[in-house]
């Protein structure tokens, strides 16, 4: 559970920062996938793959902003049960 909570925490505030002006999810994305290959975890889809996903995922990250990281979390265990 540690490892789900560290990722939904790395995407939420790297994203929450803002820290570019354009390219921060695919700054992101980077990220999370050196820190996947780093702890020998399978790649996934980091990126929406349709409306209701990107929703799910938007709706993710606003709770993340309030320090909710339950949706965020979630996520992350489904996107690494699909693998």
């Amino acid at each position: 559970m540690l490892l789900l909570e560290t990722l939904a925490f790395a995407e939420g505030r790297l994203l929450f920062i803002h820290p570019f002006s354009d390219f921060n999810g695919r700054a992101t994305r980077l990220l999370l996938a050196e820190i996947l290959r780093r702890q020998e975890l399978p790649p996934v889809e980091l990126a929406p793959t349709n409306d209701t996903a990107r929703r799910n995922y938007i709706s993710a990250l606003e709770a993340a902003d309030r320090l909710d990281w339950t949706p965020l979390t979630k996520l992350w265990q489904e996107r690494l049960e699909t693998t």
